[in-house]
């Protein structure tokens, strides 16, 4: 009997209809799909999809698959029907500014609609090991590699450059802020050092220091699109200075049917998916 992978691939390719919508819907790449199909035509001895030009059409083989596929997940639904009844502890590791900015402000929201659910949510500068069980659901500025994960894009994150309004003089911004210089090759500090010439005046540990001493007039830093529409006290400077980032959300193969995971797996991507001023 096949895994909940397989059925999870074929759902997906039947959905899809093609193997690069497939990929996007998973954040993963066409090749990784291929693969995956591939095993899983040699696990079952049987040929799971034809092609019809670009399109991906189950056989009768996959059809007996899809079926049984459809039955699982509409069983899973039902089993998370009622979430308010759902009890656990799920553990969330992030960088801290996801914690403070995205995550943190949408607390009662989920405490509202899943009072048995208990939320630990680590901020960690380093990556906590999905494949290891150090946390349940990960997300990552990077695209995790580490394990069997089921791995999505949770959201776009763009950046631009940003100086205190209330501190601002009339001379032109000299002082830039950065971060550590390990991560001088991250496109937002590609993109700020297009502006400024020479070496930043600060280097800070967390986007939420950043954010802080620019409000405090230190000199200019790249951030969040959100951040900067949100706070008066922000504003943009040289527009055509942007970068962006991109979210992911992992959590372990193993993991991914427990009802609370699936749970809180939506509730971050209905939170993270919203649009933001």
């Amino acid at each position: 009997m096949s895994d909940w992978n397989t059925y999870h691939l074929v759902l997906t390719l039947s959905r899809a209809g093609t193997l690069g919508a497939a990929a996007r819907e998973l954040g993963v790449n066409e090749t990784t799909i291929s693969r995956r199909l591939s095993a899983a035509e040699s696990d079952q001895g049987a040929t799971l999809f034809r092609r019809e030009g670009r399109t991906l059409v189950p056989t009768e083989a996959g059809r007996m698959l899809l079926q049984a596929a459809q039955a699982m997940e509409t069983a899973l639904l039902k089993q998370t029907t009622d979430r308010n009844t759902q009890t656990g502890h799920v553990r969330i590791s992030t960088v801290p500014f996801v914690l403070d900015y995205l995550i943190a402000p949408q607390l009662p929201d989920f405490c509202e609609r899943f009072p048995g659910i208990t939320l630990e949510c680590a901020a960690a500068t380093g990556t906590a090991s999905l494949a290891q069980r150090e946390t349940d659901i990960g997300l990552r500025l990077a695209r995790p590699t580490d394990g069997k994960l089921i791995i999505r894009k949770a959201m776009d994150i763009g950046l631009r450059l940003a100086v205190s309004g209330r501190h601002r003089s009339s001379r032109p911004i000299a002082d830039f802020i950065t971060y550590d210089s390990a991560l001088d090759t991250l496109p937002e500090i590609a993109a700020i050092r297009s502006h400024f010439k020479g070496e930043p005046r600060l280097r800070l540990g967390t986007l939420s220091a950043v954010l802080q001493a620019v409000k405090a007039g230190a000199g200019a830093a790249m951030l969040p699109d959100w951040l900067i529409s949100g706070d008066p006290d922000l504003i943009e400077i040289d527009p055509p200075v942007r970068a962006s980032r991109e979210l992911w959300i992992a959590v372990h193969e193993d993991l991914i049917d427990r009802p609370v995971i699936r749970t809180v797996l939506t509730w971050l991507s209905e939170i993270l998916g919203r649009p933001r001023s």
